[in-house]
């Protein structure tokens, strides 16, 4: 920044100049463009890597919460996107139940804080599926969550009830 010194008749008598080095926040912005660009090519291939999984993948809270679902998950229930099941409740948002799944694997992962993995069928549907229950916990120790995995074993069962 620079300007003209005035003196008491308003005349110039001089110039001023203020300089800052801003290499330092420069350098900051080239490090934050090139991680966010990190960051978005990561985001964009774990959502294709998890999006092209043929089974279901859901992120739920430990209130049961919708937090994120995959592509094969949307499919396996009604064709609903992932923003009309988020915060949902599962049983609600999966199953049309008011009430929890019996024998939940979910709800004994969150007790247990380890995998649990059930059966479920529903008969809306006319589908049975196989459910993976995994605790998130994160870095503090806290329970963060439950990420289930999804699987329609309608077809394998009907094969070994035909055997």
């Amino acid at each position: 920044t620079k300007g003209p010194i005035f003196d008491q008749q308003g005349n110039i008598n001089g110039l001023f100049g203020i300089a800052r080095d801003v290499t330092e926040r420069k350098q900051t912005q080239v490090l934050l463009k090139e991680q966010e660009e990190r960051y978005r090519s990561l985001s964009q291939e774990y959502r294709a890597l998890l999006d092209n999984v043929p089974d279901g993948i859901v992120h739920l809270s430990p209130q049961l919460e919708v937090r994120w679902v995959n592509a094969a998950a949307q499919q396996m229930f009604h064709g609903k996107s992932g923003a009309e099941l988020r915060n949902k409740v599962c049983h609600l948002a999966f199953w049309n139940r008011e009430e929890k799944c019996d024998s939940c694997p979910v709800e004994r992962s969150l007790v247990s804080r380890q995998n649990e993995i059930a059966c479920l069928s529903s008969l809306e549907m006319g589908r049975e599926f196989e459910i993976r229950a995994v605790p998130v916990v994160g870095q503090s120790g806290e329970l963060d969550g439950v990420i289930e995995i999804i699987r329609d074993v309608t077809t394998n069962r009907q094969l070994e009830e035909q055997y």
